[in-house]
């Protein structure tokens, strides 16, 4: 492949057959903004299509910023949504007297997914239920509600509302914040 080149000043042009064609070339022009604002600036604002290049770019990169999150967020329902189901499953299979492991079988039978997969999924969901359940107890006590009628408004024993106060208290000593 045969090319020549002219330079000037910084910038370049560069003509260069087509790989594999005969009468076919590229045509290379290369400029720094500056040289480019000296030959078009008459005719063309470059500093604006620069401006408006950079604009459409960034609109670019928040619309796919944001579809990156919808599918996050897409993904992250679907998996709460099954585990949810099998937890659901799983509680049904263990208040029939079911062994664990003939539970976990059938789950995996029953929804076409991994052993460890359904493990995963009903862990992350038992721990989501969980961060709700207690961000709605820390504020009720923040609220002065006693941890009885915490308890009754939750859904849990008093022994819990208990300890997920206490957990707070000490992560909040720790990081140095009030109660």
């Amino acid at each position: 492949m045969t090319s020549k080149r002219m330079n000037f000043e910084g910038g370049r042009i560069s003509i260069e057959r087509v790989a594999g064609a005969i009468t076919e070339y590229v045509l290379s022009i290369h400029l720094t903004q500056q040289e480019l604002a000296e030959l078009l600036g008459a005719v063309v604002n470059v500093r604006s299509l620069t401006t408006q290049a950079q604009r459409a770019q960034k609109r670019i990169t928040q619309k796919e910023e944001k579809a990156r999150k919808e599918a996050t967020d897409r993904q992250i329902s679907e998996s709460l949504e099954l585990g949810r189901a099998l937890v659901r499953d799983h509680d049904r299979h263990h208040a029939r007297g079911m062994p664990y492991g003939e539970i976990l079988r059938q789950l995996v039978r029953d929804y076409g997914v991994s052993q460890q997969r359904a493990v995963s999924l009903i862990t992350f969901a038992r721990k989501q239920d969980r961060q709700g359940r207690d961000s709605q107890i820390i504020s009720l006590s923040k609220a002065g509600t006693s941890k009885a009628e915490i308890a009754r408004k939750v859904g849990c024993s008093k022994s819990t509302v208990t300890n997920v106060i206490a957990v707070h208290e000490r992560r909040q000593l720790q990081l140095g914040g009030a109660k």
